[in-house]
């Protein structure tokens, strides 16, 4: 039962995973894609404040699963 609880959970990190990696490439084009629109020192906070911070997430998001993975 307990391996069967465990593999559940993978599967919704997988899910997560990839809803998270969709989040962060549609938000890695808007920042991309906001300099002309909006200049450059709005592209650059929006990366700092948004983009990084959730690429930091995602990489301890991996890590996790690669722990929960062994």
């Amino acid at each position: 039962m307990a391996m069967v609880l465990i593999e559940e959970v993978l599967c919704g990190m997988d899910e997560a995973k990839v809803l998270l990696d969709q989040a962060f490439a549609v938000l890695a084009e808007v920042v991309e894609e906001m300099a002309p629109v909006s200049g450059p020192e709005l592209q650059d906070a929006c990366a700092r404040k948004l983009l990084f911070p959730l690429e930091s997430c995602l990489a301890e998001f991996e890590a996790l699963m690669e722990e929960m993975a062994t």
